[in-house]
């Protein structure tokens, strides 16, 4: 990849766990954030209070509608909403607002104590654990320009996909040797006299 143009395709809050695109593709970056794209961010959730009952049945119909959180001027965009358990909710994003799962399920009377994202379109954490991190393939990158975002497991050229940590992705090595010591969304990407901070 080129180092200097190394960026995340959007971000993680920074007590949010799970998956990290890392990518020096600009325009592949764009097809995977751009809401007109609907390509489908899936977190788990787990709730301070148990939701259920018919005030799940409004927060899946409010959530499928959108929201009109404060400070904002549109609705999100439709969501969908199903629970594993009695406090651990999946919810299916089609964009990012600045904290927007937390914002939403507070608009519905709920407090979130833990959020992970499990997927990005076709992309789920699959085997990875905490701080590893895999290339992707020629096919998966293609999924994405070809807005085919079937979930699917396979691994290109300059992408490639992680766990992030209190908003720090530890990248133990790159590609031809290069070793990393961490992303951080304030700080950016560091490697030597080289370095790319995440400003959008």
């Amino acid at each position: 990849p080129m180092l200097e143009r190394l960026q995340t395709v959007g971000r993680l809050d920074v007590d949010t766990t799970g998956l990290v695109l890392l990518t020096d593709d600009g325009q592949w970056s764009h097809r995977v954030t751009s809401p007109k794209r609907r390509c489908g961010k899936v977190y788990r959730v787990t709730l301070a209070d148990p939701l259920e009952g018919a005030a799940l049945d409004d927060a899946i119909a409010r959530f499928a509608e959108g929201l009109l959180l404060d400070g904002e001027e549109k609705p999100t965009r439709p969501a969908e909403l199903a629970m594993r358990g009695p406090t651990v909710a999946e919810l299916t994003l089609f964009e990012g607002k600045y904290h927007q799962v937390k914002r939403m399920f507070a608009a519905i009377g709920h407090h979130v104590v833990a959020l992970h994202r499990e997927s990005i379109g076709p992309l789920s954490l699959g085997e990875l654990a905490e701080g590893e991190w895999r290339e992707l393939s020629e096919d998966e990158v293609a999924a994405f320009l070809a807005g085919d975002y079937t979930r699917v497991t396979y691994l290109g050229s300059g992408s490639f996909v992680g766990l992030a940590q209190e908003a720090q992705l530890k990248i133990l090595e790159l590609a031809h040797g290069l070793v990393a010591t961490s992303w951080d969304s304030s700080m950016g990407y560091r490697h030597g006299p080289k370095s790319f901070v995440d400003d959008k």
